[in-house]
């Protein structure tokens, strides 16, 4: 898949906005361009846990494989 320069450089801010932590404000549908291209994905709930759980326990030694 191709994307025309316009949709580039909408993905380039809309990117920019998740960076910021501002993407509550990121309409549906351009977030939905970003998945189907693969430039982001959904976590699950269980693995927001796992990342929260690793932050306030960094003792534990989990290992990603």
């Amino acid at each position: 898949m191709n994307m025309k320069i316009n949709a580039v450089q909408q993905v380039q801010e809309d990117m920019a906005l998740i960076a910021r932590g501002e993407e509550i404000d990121l309409p549906w549908r351009r977030l939905r361009v970003l998945l189907d291209y693969g430039l982001v994905e959904i976590s699950t709930l269980s693995s927001w846990v796992d990342r929260l759980q690793e932050v306030e326990h960094p003792s534990r030694g989990q290992t990603r494989v």
